[in-house]
């Protein structure tokens, strides 16, 4: 059973049985990010090989749906997800255990730092930057 923080929901996204905790005062996911997924599979025309993707980054992660909906679209053998913010890494941590991902895992930290944390070599890097209000 998923522990829900005060605002938070459970959404099922559509792909398998993977569910996504989200928060409607801070993030709640869109179709840019089921887009995106879609482009870094190779799905949508991209030159990429879809059999040949290993490792996957996404940078900014928010509450992971990128990596949730790519371990669905993908047979890569990793899925890392990089967050600053904590709230939004703890909801990714949550949701993981939830969706039981073996594939997937969540850091968190600023992207300004990942060389110190030794990430790795990736083929697909993806980051879906935040949306902010003008004025």
């Amino acid at each position: 059973m998923i522990k829900l923080v005060d605002g938070e929901r459970i959404d099922k996204t559509g792909f398998s049985d993977i569910k996504v905790i989200q928060n409607p005062k801070e993030f709640c996911y869109g179709i840019d990010a089921v887009l995106l997924s879609a482009f870094a599979s190779g799905e949508t025309g991209a030159s990429i090989d879809k059999n040949k993707i290993s490792h996957i980054a996404d940078l900014g992660t928010g509450n992971g749906i990128i990596p949730f909906i790519l371990s669905h679209k993908t047979d890569a053998k990793y899925i890392l997800g990089v967050e600053k913010q904590k709230s939004s890494y703890d909801r990714a941590i949550r949701a993981l255990e939830e969706n039981n991902l073996s594939v997937v895992e969540f850091i968190n930290s600023d992207i300004l730092e990942l060389h110190s944390n030794n990430i790795g070599k990736f083929d697909v890097v993806t980051s879906n930057p935040p949306y902010k209000k003008i004025g």
